[in-house]
């Protein structure tokens, strides 16, 4: 409260409370993307073999990639997480047991890991 000298009255000084902006929340979830590709890597080699099914034990769907003095096979082409644990378990079950899951993002390959941020399953 602050006297007013000149005529004895009293004044209470009021503050308003400044309005501040509620501060903006950004998410760092990943944005989903359309271009997450799974493939399960059956095996590698420095032979150039054709991709037919009778060469890879009954499998379809598959490709290869050169990778340094290499080429890399692959079965499968999904973008579910959970399809291709499936496509894994029947690549293990024609005897490729040592196969695993590949990911490749805008066609360029990454972790698995790294992809399963960009998809929800």
């Amino acid at each position: 409260m602050v006297k007013n000298e000149t005529d004895n009255t009293t004044k209470e000084i009021v503050k308003e409370p400044i309005a501040k902006e509620a501060p903006k929340i950004v998410e760092k979830e990943p944005k989903k993307s359309e271009n997450i590709i799974f493939k399960v890597q059956i095996f590698a080699s420095s032979k150039n073999i054709p991709l037919d099914s009778e060469n890879f034990k009954g499998l379809n769907t598959l490709s290869k990639e050169p990778y340094k003095n290499l080429y890399r096979y692959m079965y499968g082409n999904t973008d579910s997480h959970f399809q291709a644990t499936l496509l894994k378990s029947n690549a293990d079950a024609k005897g490729y047991n040592t196969s695993y899951i590949v990911a490749y993002k805008d066609g360029v390959r990454i972790s698995e890991t790294e992809a399963l941020k960009y998809v929800s399953e």
